[in-house]
């Protein structure tokens, strides 16, 4: 029950901030897998205010000394952006950051557009355990082809 509560406050959060449309489609966390969030959107500090409410909802199910955005004395740079970060983690979701090139401003410097994506935090978690298990095959492959050479180099001397 507790957890259903928790998924609708994160869901209703995306909808305050105006990433999802205000539809039955976003019910629960899990239909927000695949979205893409412009990080400018979450840069706003007004928004703070738009979810004031929820934030008092969540203290009631969540402990401050777990979640920052939760403290009344925060001094963060994006609070909009920690506290969807966090609710979201909270509710099995990661926000995975991007940025992709967008030309250079006159001066020189390059611009970034930069988005978050929101993944199922267990699928991320397996491709990762399947990129560290890759790894570590590789570097057992290449310790094993190292090994024989270094025989032959003994070998020839």
């Amino acid at each position: 029950m507790e957890t259903q509560i928790t998924g609708r406050i994160c869901v209703n959060l995306f909808k305050k901030l105006g990433l999802v449309p205000d539809t039955d489609e976003y019910l629960h966390p899990s239909n927000l897998v695949g979205l893409k969030i412009p990080r400018d959107d979450l840069l706003k500090d007004e928004q703070m205010d738009d979810i004031a409410d929820l934030i008092q909802e969540l203290r009631g199910f969540y402990s401050a000394s777990g979640m920052s955005c939760l403290r009344a004395n925060r001094r963060q740079k994006a609070p909009v952006l920690n506290t969807l970060r966090q609710v979201c983690k909270a509710n099995g979701l990661l926000m995975k950051p991007c940025s992709k090139s967008n030309g250079y401003e006159p001066n020189g410097k390059k611009r970034l557009y930069r988005w978050f994506e929101i993944h199922a935090l267990d699928e991320t978690l397996e491709e990762i355990r399947c990129q560290v298990e890759e790894r570590e095959r590789l570097e057992d492959q290449r310790a094993n082809e190292e090994g024989g050479q270094g025989n032959v180099r003994l070998l020839e001397n």
